[in-house]
């Protein structure tokens, strides 16, 4: 299980996308030549992760609604996502997000009303354990290939709806961070040498 943290890594290229303010979308946005592009891979009716029961209060602890996307810049595989809420929550506070589809879930968290981000936590994923295995199965599900070696940071959130909790899990591939380091190095050319301001 990862060891969730309140304070980011000291490692500056992790810490960049960790702490990035607002959406997420478009931060990878303002990196991207092509744009970024949402896949959806499973929606619906889901058992919670050891570390989501944890997490979630213990009501959510019942039955969950789960959908898992990953993102992809030019095309390429770069962020896991999956994004909790209790299933009765589904049909009230956050019935928006079954018809989400391929659209970015900021379009939830950032312009509805009364949405209150609550905790925030960021954590490195050990190379093995139940989280990391549910990794590997969803990101070979969605892209055919085994995730790429090397570091793979999350940060992790839980917001509030009319009291009803959502929890973000927001997982980031070693391709996002080494991309992000040859920015830093000022070796990106085009777009990707050029920091843009956020939307949301």
């Amino acid at each position: 299980m990862p060891r969730w943290s309140s304070r980011p890594p000291f490692d500056p290229a992790a810490r960049h996308w960790l702490t990035a303010p607002g959406s997420l979308t478009a931060h990878l946005q303002s990196t991207c030549e092509a744009g970024v592009a949402v896949q959806r891979t499973r929606q619906g009716t889901s058992p919670l992760l050891f570390d989501e029961r944890l997490a979630l209060p213990a009501p959510a602890a019942t039955r969950a609604h789960a959908r898992e996307v990953v993102l992809r810049c030019d095309g390429t595989p770069v962020v896991y996502a999956r994004s909790v809420v209790r299933a009765v929550q589904v049909r009230g506070a956050w019935r928006s997000l079954v018809g989400l589809g391929t659209r970015p879930l900021a379009q939830l968290l950032f312009q509805q009303r009364h949405v209150e981000r609550v905790s925030l936590g960021y954590a490195r994923l050990p190379r093995c354990g139940p989280l990391r295995r549910h990794l590997e199965r969803a990101w070979r599900e969605a892209t055919g290939d085994p995730p790429p070696a090397g570091p793979w940071w999350a940060r992790r959130a839980r917001y509030t709806r009319q009291r009803a909790p959502l929890l973000l899990m927001e997982v980031f591939s070693p391709l996002v961070l080494s991309r992000r380091s040859r920015l830093a190095m000022g070796t990106g050319g085009g777009r990707a040498g050029r920091q843009q301001p956020l939307r949301r």
